[in-house]
This record gives structure tokens, C-alpha cells and sequence, in this order.
């Protein structure tokens, strides 16, 4: 689920920073934008719909807690910027969450929980 993700103390970066997703059908042609957050629940209800037999199941959610982890995510950020402003966010905004997501990498204290992610590996 989308709506997991933290940070720990919690942070402006995470927690206060999750604009609205839209379903993929309600906006199919902005690439990168609302894009479904809940998807990786019904990734094992599609996958056995299609004709797969489910050899393993897991739930994953990394833990950020290196500096070199926690520096990929202002890589990320400076590539969505443009999509970031597209959805509405205000440059003022996009800058608040850069200035403290640097500042989150360079805390030894700090951990970022990332997104839960389903895996899952089947046989057709």
C-alpha cells in the first residue's frame, strides 16, 4: 500500500508529502502521474487470473537506513520534479521535500521505510 511508507522521526518528507493517486483509468495519458498505489494487493489475484500457478508470495518493504540508500532518493526526486509540478505540487513545495529529504541522508539517526512491494513468482 502506498500510504505506508514513513520515516522515523517522522519527517515532512514522508509523511506530509502523498498527493492523491488516481486510478490508472481515470488518467491514462500522463505517464508517471496518478498512478494506481494499491496495485501490488491484486498483483496475486491477476497473476492467478492469468493462468499462473503461485510458487512463492512475498511482501517486501526495504528499510533505508545507509547514506548511499537513503542518496537515491534525491536522485528520484530531480527526476520527477517535472511530473511533480505537472500533478500540482508548487515549486516551494517540491523544494521543502528536497531541502529535507537531503537533510533526512545526511542524519545517521534517521531510517525511511520504504513502499511495501508484492513479489511474486509463478509458473504458467
Amino acid at each position: 500500500m502506498i500510504g505506508s511508507a514513513f520515516a522515523y522521526p517522522p519527517s515532512f518528507a514522508w509523511q506530509g508529502y502523498m498527493p492523491e493517486l488516481l486510478s490508472p483509468d481515470k488518467d491514462k495519458k500522463h505517464e508517471g502521474k496518478g498512478r494506481e498505489g494499491d496495485f501490488g494487493m491484486k498483483i496475486f489475484y491477476y497473476t492467478k487470473i492469468a493462468g499462473f500457478v503461485v510458487s512463492d508470495c512475498h511482501l517486501v518493504r526495504p528499510v533505508l537506513w545507509k547514506k548511499e540508500q537513503k542518496k537515491e532518493l534525491l536522485d528520484n526526486l530531480i527526476v520527477f520534479k517535472k511530473t511533480d509540478l505537472e500533478n500540482g505540487i508548487t515549486e516551494q513545495a517540491w523544494q521543502k521535500k528536497y531541502d529535507e529529504t537531503a537533510r533526512l541522508i545526511e542524519d545517521d539517526n534517521q531510517i525511511i521505510g520504504f513502499y511495501g512491494s508484492c513479489q511474486i513468482a509463478g509458473i504458467k
